[in-house]
């Protein structure tokens, strides 16, 4: 009875277009799905470059509503630009949890035209 039923459900993988695995592991591939955690963020400047983890994911203007997706739990987020103080935050995000980070990055000293009298 067990394997008619493997039978059965992979040929409705089959049939329906999808791989077998991805059927197979339905429940599997939904935990996944439902386990991921995402920081959206609001830059400026916008071309400032996002790590997380120590590792690249592109610059802010690049992601679509400025929506990154990560692994839940801790995680360290420093945005990087030019002209501009690093930025290191130490964040912890849950699972299906969206987290909003604004910030207008701080300019170097230097960068800064001095104000005239």
């Amino acid at each position: 009875m067990r394997v008619r039923f493997f039978q059965i459900m992979l040929g409705l993988c089959l049939v329906s277009g999808v791989a077998s695995t991805s059927c197979y592991t339905g429940q599997a591939s939904q935990r996944t799905r439902t386990s991921k955690a995402y920081l959206r963020l609001k830059i400026s400047p916008a071309d400032a470059q996002i790590y997380i983890d120590e590792k690249y994911q592109g610059v802010v203007e690049r992601w679509r509503d400025g929506v990154v997706p990560v692994e839940p739990g801790p995680r360290r987020l420093e945005l990087r630009a030019e002209d501009h103080y690093t930025e290191r935050f130490d964040l912890d995000v849950g699972a299906n949890e969206e987290l909003e980070i604004t910030l207008e990055m701080e300019p170097l000293l230097e960068t800064v035209a001095p104000a005239e009298d």
